[in-house]
């Protein structure tokens, strides 16, 4: 492996086709090498190289990819697999990864979140993320009361000059 090789591992990986750890490397890798070509050929001692595995490691992680129906391979006994993704499988995946990033949305956006204008209400975007929100005391690092103590400190700067 070369000392600038590089891997991308895109979120619709994780959330869309709920892959983690050497299945998700070994994906992303395959994904990677298929984008230039029709198909990644690769052997699987430089698979292996990438995931630290040994040989068998990396043919049951293949394997487990393969069975659920994400990749294929072909090529003979002994010699580098040409492998491909499956399209729909993607198609499929980024759709999910989409749909739960809206949901996420969805739930961030609640009227208790919602923006309103700071001078009226006195609760602005900072405010909030100060964590002045009511909810209770939070239980914060020595980093976070001092930002908290900042936050605070412009806010009531901001106030002043509005009011002046």
């Amino acid at each position: 492996m070369n000392s600038t090789n590089y891997v991308t591992i895109l979120g619709w990986m994780k959330t869309g086709l709920g892959l983690k750890g050497n299945e998700l490397l070994t994906y992303a890798l395959l994904h990677g090498f298929c984008q230039a070509k029709n198909g990644a050929r690769l052997s699987l001692d430089y698979i292996s190289d990438w995931l630290g595995t040994t040989r068998r490691g990396t043919i049951n992680i293949i394997n487990r990819l393969k069975e659920k129906g994400l990749i294929t391979a072909k090529g003979k006994q002994g010699r580098p697999k040409t492998y491909r993704l499956s399209a729909t499988k993607i198609s499929e995946a980024i759709r999910k990864a989409k749909e739960e990033e809206q949901k996420a949305r969805e739930r961030k956006t609640t009227p208790e979140t919602s923006e309103k204008p700071a001078d009226s209400v006195g609760l602005s975007t900072i405010e909030r993320e100060a964590g002045r929100t009511g909810k209770g005391e939070d239980v914060l690092t020595p980093e976070e009361s001092e930002r908290r103590r900042q936050l605070r400190k412009i806010i009531l700067e901001t106030h002043w000059l509005q009011n002046d």
